[in-house]
């Protein structure tokens, strides 16, 4: 008497499609491991005594409190680089996580074919903004569409919450521009008395016979220059020891 067994068939579309997710989630998780390392080696001068096994906890607490204490990073402000167009995906991915987040915005026209249309762009191209507590730190590395962490000085730039507001004021002003450090000559440093940026200090920038005051964020090396009535400002004068 002969048996017969009928040969289990194999469903490839199946097989394949299971074997490719895995292959790019491992590789998502290899980036941003990978990325985490290259920014933060530093934090990494542990004892290798505190790696005790299936201590997991531990070592993720202690690399943690070690990574914010070394950036310093405790509910401050952050510098995010993203890639090209990202800015409000990443900004949205932050936000589900718990961490606050923000993006400047200014309002520009867009042609196309048909219509004009006024729309929300970012005012710092690339940039996003964050505030991690000190439990959510780590879990910026994981987010896609992060390019860098932005540096100064060789630690993550800390940016003031007096530099994140006066983004917030000048996405409500028109006669507003952000250029890089670099691309402008500061003349007599000044300070605004009047207006929505009173109290903040700048250098004059002299354009087209205008007055302009260009007021400095420095961890991101960028500064915002503003129209202002000469009235409205005050020649500082420097100190001499």
């Amino acid at each position: 008497m002969f048996l017969c067994y009928k040969k289990k068939s194999i469903n490839h579309k199946f097989f394949w499609k299971k074997y490719l997710t895995f292959i790019f989630d491992f590789s998502k998780f290899t980036h941003s491991l990978i990325h985490y390392l290259i920014i933060n080696w530093d934090c990494f001068n542990i004892n290798r005594e505190s790696f005790s096994c299936g201590d997991m906890d531990s070592i993720n607490n202690l690399t943690m409190n070690r990574f914010n204490k070394t950036h310093r990073l405790e509910n401050k402000w952050i510098a995010i680089y993203t890639k090209a167009r990202h800015e409000k995906r990443v900004q949205s991915q932050l936000e589900l996580m718990g961490i606050e987040a923000y993006v400047p915005l200014k309002k520009e026209y867009h042609r196309w074919s048909d219509r004009i249309k006024l729309v929300d762009v970012p005012l710092i191209p690339s940039y996003v903004f964050a505030r991690p507590n000190p439990t959510q730190s780590l879990k910026i590395f994981t987010i896609d569409g992060i390019a860098y962490v932005v540096k100064f000085n060789g630690q993550i730039a800390v940016i003031r919450d007096e530099d994140i507001e006066l983004l917030k004021k000048a996405e409500k002003c028109k006669e507003v521009e952000l250029v890089s450090t670099n691309e402008y000559k500061g003349n007599e440093e000044v300070e605004i008395v009047e207006g929505i940026f009173a109290g903040r200090r700048g250098r004059v920038v002299m354009s087209d016979n205008r007055c302009r005051v260009g007021i400095r964020i420095e961890p991101i090396e960028y500064s915002l220059v503003v129209e202002i009535d000469s009235r409205y400002v005050r020649l500082l004068v420097p100190v001499v020891t």
